[in-house]
Order: C-alpha cells, then structure tokens, then sequence
C-alpha cells in the first residue's frame, strides 16, 4: 500500500470541458451549413406552390367559361374565390382578400397571386396567368390591358 493508505484515487468521469466545446463547436458548424440550404428549398416550396396555385385557378376559369357558354367575362375584376363551385381552393397564403384575383373580358382571362410568404425581393412574389401565354409568369406587376 505505499504512502501508509492515505493515497487517494481519483477516477475520471464524464467528459472535459474541451470535449464538450469541440462537439458544440462542430454542431454550429452544421448548422451554418444546413440553415440557409433549408431556407432555400422554403423559398422553392412557396415558388412552385405559386405555380401550381396559378395553374389550378386557370383550371377552374376555364371550367367556369363553360358554365358561362365559353366567355370569361363574368369573372372580371372577381376574387378567386369566386371559382369554389369548379373545385379551385383558396390557398392558406393567400387568407387576405385580393391575393388571388382574376381580370377577364369576353375571350382572355388573367389570374394575379401574390404570395404573403415570399421575401419581396423573390421575383415570384407577385406572379400571374395569361390565357394568351398559357403558362405563369414571374413578376408581372399587372395583366394586360383587357
């Protein structure tokens, strides 16, 4: 027993300080790198449900036209929601009235949608669909004269 006894051991347990901060440091690390990549695909998420929102409202226009022996004129100047009857749901980020809106005459329609969620730098934000065109566009800041 050397030293009479009075030898203390000491046995190591759980992990030192520096350990602790390496782990904490490399999680940030991770993070820094996962973050933005998250916030992109968010951005993309909103682009294409833009899209998808302006596609299924021109569905419906074009169902409602034929209800209304082929012209688009009764829509004019009406809220999307005006197109419940031919299957077409307003969009949660849309809830404020006039985020998705149509402007028509007799034989061309074009449906505006803005996105409350979308950064206003993102060209999407404000995003319409001309029948003439047949497809969304970006950034429009209004419909044709109709």
């Amino acid at each position: 027993m050397g030293m009479g006894g009075n030898e203390v051991r000491r046995e190591e347990s759980g992990f030192s300080l520096i350990e602790l901060l390496v782990v904490i440091a490399i999680i940030a690390i991770l993070a820094a790198i996962a973050v933005p990549i998250f916030l992109s695909q968010r951005e993309k998420a909103y682009e294409t449900s833009m899209q998808s929102t302006l596609k299924d409202a021109s569905t419906a226009v074009e169902a409602r036209a034929v209800k209304d022996l082929g012209t688009f004129a009764a829509l004019d100047e009406q809220p999307a929601s005006i197109l419940e009857d031919e299957g077409f749901k307003t969009p949660e980020w849309s809830a404020a009235p006039g985020y998705v809106s149509i402007e028509a005459d007799a034989t061309r329609y074009c449906i505006q949608a803005q996105h409350k969620e979308l950064a206003p730098t993102n060209v999407w934000r404000r995003s319409t669909y001309d029948s003439f065109v047949g497809r969304p566009q970006a950034n429009p800041d209004v419909c044709p004269e109709l």
